[in-house]
């Protein structure tokens, strides 16, 4: 929704932060908004060309627009090359401006051409250079040819060359195309210029049809028959874009477009506040809870599928502590601190670490200890055990947990709690490791432990670890309640990966640490009965407790809620 609400605005919604990086591969994995961040640069250009052409117009005479028009590019191409970081220079308005200044000089030097063509057409009528002319489109098409091949070589060259050299290199070779299209046979073929007509839409839809594609056909697969039907369908979909609608709006007036675009710009806002204004249409009953839910209103499956649902939307504006104030990013990883809190009274200095399951819990923790703490501050890495880097992501975990030690030594807090969700700590033992002790992955999270353990005056919570579950069951949770599955089997289905290593480590780490004190939810989510484990609520209807992301849902932290209260009443 925040993609949506970006691309609404043309705010450059591609993401640039580790953080955002993590957080795409929950619930949708495929942000269908991606490929608007080119337009919303454009649009942002847009805004601008007018005062940059004025500025020619009246200031300089035509024979030196070329000349300002590359200086500008030059300045631009100078400041996104030395000034800006990679992400910079490829989301920055200013940063991409001698792109758009390539495509005028182009224009430029097209209209001197023509003008060219035009005299000399009025000197020699009868073509008296016929041969001269056709030996210069064949010398034309020649060059072309080889622009054409120099590309296809850089497209399949196996190696990676830097974006300094490919994006001008690209830039300026379909400029040079472009300026020798006018007359060319090849270039101005109708097959190509109609693919050129088509171009604009086919940019905007083929991304949603691949990312269907990529989410619910491609079997993790890389290409397969649904993928050539994909595409398929992106290319009609751009040509009955092109011939009812495109076609149709260039011939409109200046104002009946501007009308057509307020309202669909308000369509688009309703689409995108859809979920606010089913807030307001169903206001939560228990404003007391994170769930808004009552225990003496029972959930029917309706509400259920649109809480859920609601759960996937929001998944990650849901993990953003309303009291924390972050330090760099946005979060919801990074570090921040809570506020809102009593430094003069409040008693105790405490600290939430973790991986993306930290900023999941803090407001949880928020609301429950935030009475004894004068401070309570918040660091997570995504993707990142704090304990341990053992293959996943390895440079940049072991660089993290660097700096979690440094930030627990600075703190030097009285409390800690430590949540994460099993990485590496899940791995299989080697086949010659018979006992916990003797594990390689143990020995380095009691070695981290031992280290953080050092600058904690008092206790550390540690979390147990819990199943990691298939992010498309979520989806399917309602509809097996209400058909009467057999819910035993379905609750198999969810699991994706068992916590059997993990919860071993985590046992005889805890079980050898004098200041850690276990979190279990185990006994919360496993059923007795069937011998599994249920992450959903069957008395209401199928509300889960996690998202398609593997965090607990605002159902899942009331259910948990009681663990956390007496712990820090405790305190």
């Amino acid at each position: 929704m925040d993609s949506a609400r970006n691309a609404l605005l043309f705010e450059s919604n591609r993401a640039v932060t580790e953080e955002e990086s993590y957080f795409a591969k929950f619930a949708l994995a495929i942000d269908l908004f991606t490929h608007t961040w080119s337009l919303s640069v454009e649009v942002q250009f847009y805004l601008l060309i007018p005062f940059v052409f004025l500025l020619a117009k009246t200031c300089l005479s035509d024979e030196y627009h070329m000349y300002y028009y590359t200086l500008l590019g030059s300045f631009s191409y100078l400041f996104s090359t030395f000034f800006c970081s990679e992400m910079e220079s490829f989301n920055f308005m200013f940063a991409r401006v001698w792109q758009f200044m390539t495509g005028m000089i182009v224009f430029e030097i097209s209209e001197i051409i023509k003008f060219k063509e035009e005299t000399k057409n009025e000197k020699f009528p009868m073509d008296s250079n016929a041969q001269e002319t056709q030996s210069n489109q064949e010398n034309m098409w020649k060059f072309c040819l080889l622009l054409i091949i120099g590309m296809a070589v850089i497209i399949v060259y196996p190696h990676e060359i830097p974006a300094k050299i490919l994006r001008p290199f690209f830039t300026i070779t379909t400029g040079t195309l472009m300026i020798f299209s006018r007359n060319n046979s090849f270039l101005s073929f109708p097959l190509l210029t109609y693919i050129g007509d088509i171009s604009y839409s086919l940019y905007l839809l083929h991304w949603p049809i691949y990312a269907y594609w990529k989410l619910e056909l491609s079997d993790g697969e890389i290409w397969n028959l649904e993928l050539f039907e994909a595409i398929l369908a992106s290319f009609l979909l751009a040509i009955l874009s092109y011939e009812l609608y495109e076609k149709w709006y260039l011939k409109l007036s200046e104002r009946t477009i501007a009308i057509l675009c307020l309202i669909l710009f308000f369509v688009v806002y309703l689409v995108i506040r859809k979920d606010d204004i089913d807030e307001c249409m169903y206001p939560p009953a228990n404003s007391s809870r994170l769930d808004g839910l009552s225990d003496d209103i029972p959930t029917t499956f309706e509400e259920a599928a649109r809480i859920n649902r609601k759960y996937v939307l929001n998944e990650v504006r849901n993990m953003k502590p309303p009291t924390c104030i972050y330090e760099t990013i946005q979060g919801p990883n990074g570090w921040c601190s809570h506020t809102g809190l009593d430094k003069e009274n409040g008693k105790y200095k405490i600290m939430i670490i973790g991986n993306s399951w930290a900023p999941n819990h803090g407001q949880l923790i928020y609301q429950e200890c935030g009475s004894k703490a004068k401070s309570i501050l918040q660091g997570s890495i995504g993707g990142c055990d704090p304990l341990v880097a053992e293959r996943y992501n390895l440079d940049f975990c072991i660089e993290n947990i660097r700096y979690f030690e440094k930030r627990i030594e600075e703190e030097q807090p009285d409390y800690v709690f430590l949540l994460t969700r099993f990485i590496d700590a899940g791995e299989p033992f080697s086949p010659n490791v018979t006992k916990t002790e003797n594990d390689s992955i143990y020995i380095k999270m009691k070695r981290q432990l031992k280290i953080y353990l050092k600058s904690i005056k008092y206790k550390i919570f540690v979390m147990n670890q819990i199943p990691q579950t298939r992010s498309d069951r979520q989806a399917e949770i309602v509809n097996a309640l209400r058909n009467g599955t057999n819910l035993a089997k379905f609750d198999k289905s969810f699991i994706h990966r068992r916590p059997f290593y993990a919860r071993q480590r985590y046992d005889k780490l805890i079980e050898e640490c004098e200041k850690c004190i276990q979190i279990d939810y185990n006994p919360l989510f496993w059923n007795t009965t069937t011998h599994t484990w249920r992450f959903y609520d069957e008395k209401n209807c199928g509300i889960s407790y996690l998202t398609p992301g593997n965090h607990l849902t605002f159902h899942g932290l009331e259910l948990i809620r009681p663990i956390y209260r007496d712990i820090c009443t405790g305190l």
